[in-house]
């Protein structure tokens, strides 16, 4: 087996996904990325083109995506609608980005825009607060207004 259609990829992939709609961010979750016959994990085959197949809601401007990493062999992905300014996040069911660990704290911090730019702050949490980057992102324009950006 060589080669697979996209468009039946892209159905199997959205025959996985739960989607968990809160006001200030929608929560995708795709299970049990793997291949079903040789059980191989997805994303080792097709990390550079995931976000090109896997099938998620965007707002119509200014928002902003975070992917959980730890989340193997499912994939997370967080959509924020930078419309608003605040954001919890922790593993509390009132918190607007839902984190199912018990190293991170019910609230256990916050996105914020304060001065165009977002900054991320810690709730006084446990463990603390890190943030991997694996490259330099830059999140707004020299404008100030936010943008759209995967990383």
């Amino acid at each position: 087996m060589g080669q697979i259609h996209v468009t039946c990829l892209k159905e199997w992939l959205n025959s996985k996904r739960l989607v968990y709609e809160g006001t200030k961010v929608t929560s995708y979750f795709w299970k049990a990325l793997e291949c079903e016959l040789c059980k191989a994990p997805f994303e080792d085959k097709m990390r550079s083109s995931m976000f090109a197949i896997m099938q998620f809601d965007k707002p119509d401007k200014n928002y902003m995506i975070l992917e959980s990493i730890k989340s193997a062999p499912a994939k997370v992905v967080h959509v924020f609608d930078l419309r608003f300014d605040s954001f919890k996040v922790g593993r509390s069911v009132e918190t607007d980005m839902k984190i199912a660990d018990i190293s991170v704290s019910r609230t256990h911090s916050f996105f914020k825009i304060k001065d165009s730019k977002i900054v991320v702050e810690d709730n006084g949490s446990k463990f603390g607060t890190l943030v991997k980057l694996q490259r330099p992102v830059d999140l707004l324009n020299a404008k100030g207004e936010i943008t759209s950006t995967i990383f």
